[in-house]
């Protein structure tokens, strides 16, 4: 997912009006909306409201969770594996050395 399709107004409103919006009440608030008939990700509409285009999201989605994956596998990117290590085995309540994790 390319950030520049995001300013920082429209990253609070897809938190709070999308992705809290769904979570917590099963639809988008205030009058953003999801939509699926659209090229560009996002559109700003009525002053704080947006329009997320959820095939163009997918579509980033995937992109960059396989972008993610193969940094994952290159030798090279040592922090990042071990950091998806600690997130898998924090998901999987894995502990090393018999500790809890702290959150």
């Amino acid at each position: 997912m390319q950030l520049r399709d995001f300013n920082q107004k429209m990253a609070l409103s897809f938190y709070k009006d999308i992705r809290c919006g769904v979570m917590h009440f099963g639809n988008t608030k205030r009058s953003s909306r999801l939509t699926c008939d659209s090229n560009d990700l996002i559109t700003e509409i009525e002053g704080k409201n947006i329009s997320v285009d959820i095939s163009v999201l997918e579509e980033r989605l995937e992109q960059y969770f396989q972008q993610y994956i193969e940094e994952i596998k290159k030798g090279s990117q040592t922090e990042l594996r071990e950091n998806f290590i600690i997130t898998m085995n924090y998901i999987c309540n894995i502990y090393q050395k018999d500790e809890k994790w702290e959150i």
